[in-house]
């Protein structure tokens, strides 16, 4: 029984020293992605591309545009953003050191748009600002209508 418990606090340093040491030997990237006015453009697809490795790694940004690229391996980086709709953007080479925490932000610009949308309606049949119903009838209606006895009531 003592053996087992020995063995399996080895195995728990073992996992809390490896954990650590991956936290000490990587860095991270992270930043957010919006619009030219200022508003947060979510499921962005962020790809971080390693220059040494020429290897890239996809994310998506979140619902309030952020995005976080962890354990990457310390080198030279570059991000680049693009959504639907925005043209595409990429940032300038990011030196990325061990245990590192890099902050790339993006203004996305509106993009060409290869389609449209068009809305058309109508005026719509029912009054939703109020119960009332109501109508003016003018003078000169009143005097053009055939009323019997000429009593404005039946109006």
């Amino acid at each position: 029984m003592r053996q087992w418990s020995s063995i399996l606090k080895f195995i728990c340093a073992l996992a809390v020293f490896s954990l650590t040491a991956l936290a000490q030997t990587s860095g991270s990237i992270l930043g957010e992605v919006r619009d030219s006015t200022g508003a947060a453009v979510p499921e962005a697809r962020v790809t971080v591309t390693n220059l040494e490795k020429n290897t890239a790694q996809e994310y998506v940004s979140d619902a309030s545009g952020m995005f976080n690229a962890p354990f990457l391996t310390p080198g030279r980086y570059i991000v680049g953003v693009e959504k639907s709709g925005f043209k595409k953007a990429a940032s300038a080479e990011i030196k990325l050191n061990v245990d590192a925490h890099v902050r790339a932000d993006f203004a996305l610009e509106v993009g060409n748009v290869t389609e449209s949308v068009t809305v058309s309606a109508a005026s719509p049949l029912v009054k939703s600002e109020s119960a009332e119903l109501g109508q003016v009838i003018e003078e000169k209606a009143v005097r053009e209508l055939p009323l019997n006895g000429r009593n404005f009531a039946q109006l």
